[in-house]
């Protein structure tokens, strides 16, 4: 019999997650984060939110830890994390289709300035403005990160007729995409840009990418859509970028301070749309599917994808 331990964001989700859990596999034996009464040894798998490094290296039986979302630094800023444990992202389709969802929304959003009907409805006015005549097909979307999400996106947004190129570290084809790799290729990436899509994980590489040095290289009056990871976006940059008219306006749903404080100047910047980091938020039914997934591929003897990379960084 297989166990799974289980630490959601919250307690209130407890409930939610054993019954999809239990719907994906009903012969899986689930034992709370918090039950003083678990052996340590009884452990399999952990599915877990900010899973405290020095428990997890006391499973000594503990074969996979599952991450709930995407991203892994929840996990791995905690130095007390064993590096050598195999630690999966999530990956489930959901993610997939909610990401290219937002992003489109997010890029027709850009090219039509919807920001100026926020404003005007906000004050109650009735205020036509004369909108320069762009539209998707005269538009082109820089994808920066081409991995699962990435690629998904940059083929929703092909779909809607944006010009679309994409980069990334590796090589990458995606048909009807012009894609970029490495560094000698970046600028010649933003120098096609007008709205800048960063998709890419948290790596030391990418921290602080969404900054001056990267602004510059963009086409004249550029847009930004950051959806990545908060740590890519230098703020005192991106205000300075707004304010000087270097930037057009962006849609943000990631930043570098959760919950982006109170007295943050993103929250006045004009042109800018900021949502709580929900771009993408699958279903508790869809990510307990995943990690069952993950889980049946490893007793089976297989290597289940998006597996955690050390020297990659993600």
């Amino acid at each position: 019999m297989t166990t799974l331990i289980l630490k959601p964001v919250s307690p209130a989700e407890r409930s939610q997650w054993i019954d999809a859990f239990h719907a994906a596999d009903p012969t899986l034996t689930i034992i709370d984060w918090d039950d003083p009464s678990a052996p340590p040894e009884t452990v399999d798998y952990a599915f877990a939110w900010q899973p405290e490094g020095r428990r997890i290296a006391a499973m000594p039986n503990l074969r996979a830890v599952i991450s709930p979302a995407a991203g892994l630094d929840h996990i791995l800023r905690d130095p007390a994390f064993p590096r050598d444990m195999p630690l999966y992202r999530m990956g489930t389709q959901e993610t997939v289709d909610q990401m290219g969802d937002y992003v489109c929304w997010a890029a027709l959003t850009l090219v039509r300035d919807a920001w100026r009907w926020a404003e005007a409805q906000a004050r109650q006015e009735w205020s036509p403005w004369l909108n320069q005549t762009r539209t998707a097909a005269t538009t082109t979307v820089g994808v920066m990160g081409l991995g699962e999400l990435g690629r998904a996106t940059a083929l929703r947004l092909k779909a809607l007729e944006f010009q679309v190129c994409g980069w990334a570290r590796s090589a990458h084809h995606i048909d009807g995409v012009d894609t970029f790799a490495g560094d000698d290729a970046f600028i010649p990436f933003l120098n096609r840009t007008d709205i800048l899509v960063s998709l890419l994980p948290a790596t030391s590489q990418t921290a602080g990418i969404l900054g001056k040095k990267t602004f510059a290289h963009l086409r004249p009056q550029a847009s930004i859509i950051s959806v990545g990871r908060g740590s890519q976006l230098i703020a005192q940059d991106f205000v300075d970028a707004i304010n000087s008219n270097v930037l057009r306006g962006a849609v943000l749903d990631v930043v570098p301070q959760e919950p982006l404080p109170q007295d943050s100047p993103l929250w006045t910047c004009r042109g800018v749309t900021i949502s709580p980091h929900m771009a993408s938020e699958a279903s508790y039914r869809d990510r307990a599917a995943y990690a069952v997934s993950v889980i049946h591929q490893i007793e089976a003897g297989k290597q289940p994808a998006l597996r955690y990379d050390p020297a990659k960084g993600y």
